[in-house]
């Protein structure tokens, strides 16, 4: 299942991401509301390679300065309460 949107983490898609043409944002932001969602609901978590690599299926992965990784295309919605 590597690779594929899971279950909660397609729940957490639903309720939390936008499709942002242009825009870009931090991996580490996206991974850390999805932490805090799933947290909220009690609901088991995929590791931060397997999300980063789910959210490859809508969004174009960008590597900036050594560590840092971002996506092109996606935001957090303004009403998430994760965000």
């Amino acid at each position: 299942m590597a690779g594929e949107i899971t279950f909660s983490s397609a729940f957490f898609w639903r309720e939390c991401i936008e499709e942002a043409p242009g825009r870009r944002t931090s991996g580490g932001d996206l991974y850390d509301a999805y932490l805090r969602w799933s947290s909220r609901r009690g609901t088991a978590v995929v590791g931060r390679n397997e999300f980063y690599t789910a959210l490859t299926q809508k969004a174009v992965k960008v590597r900036e300065h050594r560590t840092a990784v971002a996506f092109v295309g996606i935001a957090l919605r303004s009403e998430c309460e994760y965000a």
